[in-house]
């Protein structure tokens, strides 16, 4: 436990853009196979990035208690008498274009997410769209904040447009900014991570490159969080084009 330390992202070019890899959950047929498919992937926990122990029952799901919305990795995952337990590591805080940034008073590397109330019999579909109210994929995240971001996820192939003719480059929508490391808390390290990456026509990051590190785990980190971005896709002639470009992601103790 720890006062959070936030690190500041800037574009250091016009070409806004970050990566953004959107991995789709499966309907599984059993309870248990439906918990385990969330582990492994990158989720937003929305006001619970304060808490070490998060305990819900079903019908308390949409109302959870917290002052700040953090992106997590589901590290474990276990369905057992009808209760579900998460294990979750806090990979980073996120912001919403044009909506004030969460900021986590205290910050937790792990948390602990126990969800109970469910029945002896309860389906495969009704326990993955619980999970969905407290773990939401990056598009469910901004549809609650009332931004619609629906393009389905490309293959990341594509080549980067150049003007002319001119270009409106992309728009960040969903930002998620790294975590910082107990290692570089210890050396009072500050700094900013660079990266090289293509904002593809599915608003996501593509083909992100580490240019220049920082060490101590912050690069780790900060590649960790790109699959989470989202974009609203940059535009040559109304036609959405791919762009690349060169982001830093900096790192500071507050």
């Amino acid at each position: 436990m720890g006062i959070p330390n936030c690190p500041r992202i800037r574009h250091v070019s016009s070409h806004i853009a970050v990566l953004t890899l959107f991995s789709g959950l499966s309907w599984s047929q059993t309870p248990d196979q439906a918990v385990a498919s969330f582990v492994g992937q990158g989720m937003i926990l929305p006001k619970g990035g304060d808490q070490y122990s998060i305990k819900l029952k079903k019908p308390q799901l949409s109302r959870m208690k917290g002052e700040c919305d953090v992106a997590v990795m589901v590290k474990d995952a276990d369905w057992k008498a009808e209760v579900i337990r998460f294990r979750l590591e806090n990979i980073g805080t996120v912001s919403v274009m044009n909506q004030p940034r969460s900021v986590c008073r205290i910050w937790q590397d792990e948390i602990v997410l126990q969800l109970s109330g469910f029945g002896p019999n309860e389906a495969a579909d009704s326990v993955l769209n619980s999970v969905r109210q407290v773990l939401q994929t990056p598009d469910e995240y901004l549809a609650s904040k009332g931004v619609h971001f629906s393009i389905p996820a490309g293959a990341g192939e594509e080549v980067p447009a150049k003007p002319p003719p001119p270009i409106i480059y992309p728009k960040s929508l969903l930002r998620v900014d790294g975590a910082y490391t107990s290692a570089a808390r210890s050396a009072r390290l500050k700094g900013a991570v660079t990266v090289r990456l293509i904002v593809g026509t599915d608003g996501r990051a593509h083909k992100v490159r580490l240019m220049r590190g920082l060490g101590f785990g912050l690069d780790e980190n900060a590649m960790k969080v790109f699959p989470l971005w989202r974009f609203e896709p940059a535009l040559q002639m109304d036609k959405a084009v791919a762009v690349e470009s060169t982001v830093e992601m900096h790192f500071d103790i507050m």
